[in-house]
């Protein structure tokens, strides 16, 4: 018998590093990219995250920031992992923030 692994919905196959051969990897979305416009400083790639080992851990926002395309630097100069009410909250406080300094 095979040990299928389960994905979430939201898994892309891609980035998944759960595989019958590997198990205890992680569930991946597609990744968001943002790259930086006018003078913005980062290049941002947001993805949810979920450990696969042991059952039952949380689903994570992870936000990475890079100086540089991640092409050419593959690693991240800040990584922010949020749980989904935290990101829920930092998503509403951003808003506020956006429309107060718009105003």
């Amino acid at each position: 018998m095979t040990n299928v692994p389960t994905h979430p919905q939201w898994c892309d196959r891609q980035e998944c590093t759960v595989t019958p051969d590997r198990p205890p990897g992680a569930h991946c979305s597609r990744p968001v990219l943002l790259r930086p416009e006018d003078r913005e400083a980062m290049y941002l790639r947001v993805a949810l995250h979920q450990a696969d080992r042991p059952h039952g851990l949380p689903v994570v926002v992870c936000v990475e920031g890079y100086d540089e395309d991640r092409a050419k630097d593959p690693n991240p100069l800040a990584l922010l992992a949020l749980s989904t009410r935290q990101a829920t909250i930092t998503a509403h406080l951003l808003r506020r923030l956006v429309q107060r300094a718009r105003s």
